[in-house]
């Protein structure tokens, strides 16, 4: 009789067959991530297409860094920041060559660790901003911030737009690039070169930034900038650019919906 299946070799054992990755992987999986944050990218630029949030546009700064360098491309320009982190996202996940494979239980997942990540983001600004001289200083500085007198909509879409393009400029290109070069110029180790470029990027960040008021003020917004991008990047480098894009904006949402006034990030 003629055998027909292929014996194992004696000796070995029969692989396995591949596992599944587990969530940690797949939430950093670019696919994933893209689901999880084209509906914030929908949300920002429809808003900024069919609603005069003249507030957005001056504020969410990191968007109009981008647009500018997208100018050639005429008033449609403005709306290209959320096409170019969309196509960011597509080219990390061919560049992977790894299946197009959808968990769609990971998308919620995603949403309550970002909640998770964005709490010790307030416990930071709280503690930093403790004192009461400090308090009664960044409460003067933020009775006249324009945010804080904005619609609920124009402060809905300032979270959402700071957490996107910022995270897009400080951490995805920002801190990635500061790794890179870090590591092939200058041949650091690369947990030395992460570090650094986390710092490099909460310093840019840190000053990106306008701030006004008395010097109290100013010092303890300093601070809470460059602690939070600090800890920003290392969510970044640990989890990834769709936890680190949902823990700000779950953070933004906190400060400017339900304690407007307080000052964002």
């Amino acid at each position: 009789m003629t055998r027909t299946s292929r014996e194992t070799p004696r000796g070995s054992t029969p692989a396995a067959p591949p596992r599944a990755a587990g969530y940690a992987a797949r939430s950093a999986d670019p696919l994933h991530i893209l689901v999880f944050v084209l509906p914030l990218v929908a949300f920002y630029e429809a808003t900024l297409f069919l609603t005069d949030l003249s507030g957005v546009r001056d504020t969410v700064a990191a968007h109009e860094i981008i647009n500018r360098f997208l100018a050639v491309f005429g008033d449609f320009a403005l709306y290209l920041p959320g096409l170019v982190l969309v196509g960011l996202l597509i080219a990390m996940k061919l560049a992977r060559g790894d299946a197009w494979r959808l968990r769609w239980k990971t998308i919620p997942l995603m949403a309550f660790e970002s909640v998770v990540w964005a709490i010790p983001l307030l416990v930071i600004a709280a503690l930093l901003s403790g004192p009461a001289a400090v308090q009664a200083a960044v409460q003067g500085a933020s009775a006249t911030d324009p945010i804080a007198q904005a619609s609920l909509m124009t402060r809905i879409a300032l979270s959402i737009g700071a957490g996107l393009y910022e995270e897009l400029l400080f951490r995805l290109l920002l801190v990635s690039a500061g790794a890179f070069v870090l590591r092939s110029v200058l041949r650091l180790d690369p947990t030395w070169a992460a570090g650094l470029a986390i710092a490099i990027a909460a310093m840019a960040f840190t000053f990106y930034h306008q701030v006004d008021g008395p010097t109290a003020a100013v010092i303890a917004r300093r601070l809470v900038y460059f602690v939070a991008g600090c800890f920003l990047g290392l969510i970044f480098v640990l989890r990834g650019f769709g936890i680190v894009v949902g823990a700000h904006v779950a953070y933004d949402l906190f400060v400017l919906v339900l304690l407007p006034g307080d000052g964002g990030g």
